[in-house]
């Protein structure tokens, strides 16, 4: 009776270190997104504190976003690195749509491209990174891709 208590122990110790171990089916979707956003040349990078400061104060909680970028556009000269909140235009006031540069009044007339699960837009020099909540697919990473480009060649 003793060994049979022993062996259920045993196999309940192990089964249950493997599911805890095994990655969940969030994780797993997750990881197919960047792996196909990586095949096909886009960088995926992780927001942090410092990069949220930095370039997305509007952001409360940075943890569930991923920043989509690409480095491989021609470069446009004379254009900085900068940051741009999207899909709140809506809420801005006369006096912010006054003082916005060349850039920004750019990319928020071209919010069409732009899915709305992008929360800002960052320009390069040579290219353009999407601030994403990851909330889509990896047939999303197509969409990605032509807003990158329609955005580049808009900005």
């Amino acid at each position: 009776m003793l060994g049979w208590l022993v062996a259920i122990f045993g196999t309940l110790v192990v089964a249950g270190s493997i599911l805890w171990i095994k990655p969940s089916k969030r994780e797993l979707r997750i990881t197919a997104l960047r792996q196909e956003a990586m095949k096909k040349g886009l960088r995926v990078r992780l927001v942090d504190e410092k990069l949220k400061d930095k370039f997305f104060p509007w952001l409360d909680d940075y943890r569930g976003y991923v920043l989509y970028e690409t480095h491989q556009l021609p470069v446009k000269e004379g254009r900085g690195m900068k940051a741009v909140q999207v899909h709140s235009s809506a809420e801005l006031h006369e006096l912010d749509r006054r003082n916005m540069d060349g850039d920004q009044a750019r990319v928020l007339a071209n919010q069409e491209y732009i899915p709305n699960q992008i929360s800002g837009v960052v320009l390069y020099p040579d290219g353009v990174g999407l601030l994403w909540d990851e909330s889509g697919d990896a047939e999303d990473i197509d969409g990605l891709l032509e807003c990158i480009k329609q955005l580049h060649s808009a900005c």
